[in-house]
């Protein structure tokens, strides 16, 4: 028995618009440096179920392996709200269930509030947690020295209430040095000079630094995120 992935797509043959992740001119687009986590040897996958969210580790690996864990909640406008740590154990090609948080964990306080919710061929009004939707969950899973990560929000992020971040950029020599103050998504490093930087598109969590290794002097930098560039209806 086998199985496979077809990957579409991986490039352009002319300048256009699409959803390769490497353009014409061979420079490396936002889904290039997604596909490389999502098709990791190790994956954290967050779901929201059982009236709060479950966090699973999926090992590719060929043999089970010790993990540490770190799972990080904090509200969009930068606020930590709290912090688990604790170390597990991933089973080689399967799927673990490491963590479970009821709503009532992730956010205390119940705020009431109406959001659209997408139902066949239209929107209904729903009563979600303000608290919830203001919030963001991080897990980060340390295999072997590597770290994993990926997070989660309680909704499109249209219907979220970004807080702009204010991201500090510091380059040193052919590295790149990020920071920011609240969540940040989608975090696009755009460069003067043709270089490969080593990773790309963050969601970053407050307080920490992203080190991003150039193959030359970058020359300019240029940061996008995700709040100036959804379209509010």
């Amino acid at each position: 028995m086998t199985a496979g992935t077809l990957y579409w797509q991986f490039n352009d043959c002319w300048p256009v618009a699409s959803w390769s992740c490497i353009d014409y001119y061979k420079r490396k687009k936002a889904l290039y440096y997604y596909s490389g986590r999502f098709f990791a040897n190790v994956l954290t996958y967050i779901v929201e179920e059982d009236g709060g969210i479950t966090i699973y580790g999926i090992s590719d690996l060929q043999q089970d392996a010790e993990a540490h864990v770190e799972v990080l909640c904090y509200s969009l406008d930068g606020e930590k709200l709290w912090e688990r740590k604790f170390n597990t154990r991933l089973i080689a090609n399967d799927v673990v269930k490491i963590a479970h948080y009821d709503e009532h964990e992730i956010a205390e306080e119940y705020l009431p509030c109406v959001v659209p919710v997408d139902a066949s061929h239209c929107t209904l009004p729903v009563e979600k947690n303000c608290k919830l939707l203001n919030s963001v969950v991080y897990v980060r899973m340390t295999v072997d020295e590597k770290i994993y990560d990926n997070y989660y929000v309680f909704d499109k992020f249209r219907n979220l209430k970004l807080t702009k971040p204010n991201i500090t950029c510091y380059v040193e020599g052919n590295d790149i040095t990020l920071s920011t103050d609240v969540p940040a998504f989608g975090v696009f490093v755009e460069t003067e000079n043709d270089v490969d930087i080593s990773d790309n598109c963050l969601n970053m969590i407050p307080g920490e630094k992203y080190i991003l290794k150039c193959s030359d002097n970058p020359g300019d930098v240029k940061i996008y995120d995700l709040s100036s560039l959804i379209l509010k209806i």
